[in-house]
């Protein structure tokens, strides 16, 4: 894990087909509840149409023991380069950050998380470490 002033950056080992793996960041985020329902009770399309840049989702999920939410913009989907940026619009992220965006690109072998924050209250290394224990084992071998 790499870690600057305000940019967090993962990457772990896939053995899925990249496609696949971008196809569930990007199009199919809400199958991740059933996947890890011990973390993450749903993930909701509020606006707009899953798979769609600028739909809105929001994520009901656990951090920490509390319950915690986050509404998310899509903002961009590449399907050509296996890329998905959202950016936190509402929730509990806003309390610590002034602003909260991620990216997940999936090449053929690695998947890359990167989160930017600004004016960060404390450092997101654990909502990370919970990302990859949570999200991101049950799709290494989709």
């Amino acid at each position: 894990m790499s870690q600057n002033s305000n940019k967090v950056e993962t990457v772990v080992e896939v053995r899925a087909p990249a496609a696949k793996f971008h196809q569930v960041f990007s199009c199919k985020p809400h199958i991740l509840a059933s996947m890890s329902p011990q973390s993450i009770q749903g993930c909701d399309l509020l606006e707009g149409e899953w798979g769609k840049p600028g739909c809105i989702i929001c994520w009901r999920y656990f951090h920490d023991g509390s319950p915690q939410i986050a509404k998310e913009i899509m903002e961009v989907i590449d399907n050509e380069n296996y890329i998905t940026n959202y950016k936190v619009i509402e929730g509990n992220l806003l309390e610590l950050y002034k602003s909260f965006c991620s990216t997940v690109k999936v090449t053929p072998t690695l998947l890359e998380k990167w989160a930017t924050m600004t004016e960060n209250i404390c450092h997101p290394t654990l909502f990370m470490t919970e990302f990859l224990s949570v999200i991101v084992a049950p799709l290494t071998n989709l």
